[in-house]
């Protein structure tokens, strides 16, 4: 998967033909994209860089989780903010997408600590009218607050990660709701937060190269076949 602005060098042996084509296919959202071909070595990670930003506003709801994903060429850079409205949040960062594929896998037992780049918390209190913890046939008229336990006082409402890729891979954000309302009875058990993802994208030198196609992904997310060779 890649976001607007990243781009993606694809290896394809000569005379191999199960690597004599590419396909792209549209997930969501606007899909353009250029190919380019060369018989050469892969060229420099030199050309204009990219910047990129996402803002995600979110509703997770206790043991649920959203990820994101970002393909980082060697030299970029990626900062990620996520921030507590109510409730708590656990950031977690992996490299490469089967590390998150063994974490989200409650079987898998093989899961390098080394490809968690990063693990941080958020936590902010939320307040409820009696209405919206109790249901609306109730009378009452008092309102409740989330019990802040001490040791979670020292957990900010917010959180900022920043990496700078020395190599070319893969990186998963996750952003997984990792504990319920402390009221008994509140029925929505979610934590609301904003995260913001900045990328600095390096890019490839593509002067002198050959565009071999200049497209957009077919609306029906049937996906089309770019060839890899002359």
């Amino acid at each position: 998967m890649l976001h607007p602005g990243e781009s993606r060098a694809i290896n394809t042996p000569l005379g191999f033909y199960l690597t004599e084509s590419v396909r792209i296919q549209r997930i969501n959202g606007f899909c353009e994209f250029e190919v380019y071909r060369s018989g050469q070595p892969c060229p420099s990670l030199s050309g204009p860089r990219t910047e990129l930003t996402n803002s995600y506003g979110m509703n997770i709801s206790f043991g649920s989780y959203e990820y994101d994903r970002y393909f980082l060429n060697q030299g970029s850079t990626i900062e990620v903010t996520l921030s507590a409205i109510s409730g708590e949040a656990r950031l977690q960062v992996f490299s490469g997408f089967s590390s998150f594929q063994c974490w989200a896998d409650p079987k898998c037992q093989l899961l390098d600590a080394s490809q968690v780049l990063h693990t941080s918390y958020v936590f902010a209190p939320r307040c409820y009218d009696a209405k919206e913890a109790l249901g609306e046939q109730t009378n009452a008229t008092s309102t409740w607050c989330d019990n802040t336990p001490s040791w979670k006082k020292s957990i900010a409402n917010a959180t900022h990660f920043k990496f700078t890729s020395s190599e070319s891979h893969t990186l998963i954000l996750v952003y997984e709701g990792v504990t319920g309302n402390a009221l008994k009875g509140v029925r929505n058990k979610l934590f609301e937060g904003n995260a913001t993802v900045q990328v600095n994208m390096a890019s490839y030198d593509l002067s002198g190269f050959k565009l071999v196609q200049q497209s957009s992904c077919p609306v029906d997310g049937s996906g089309c076949m770019i060839p890899t060779t002359p």
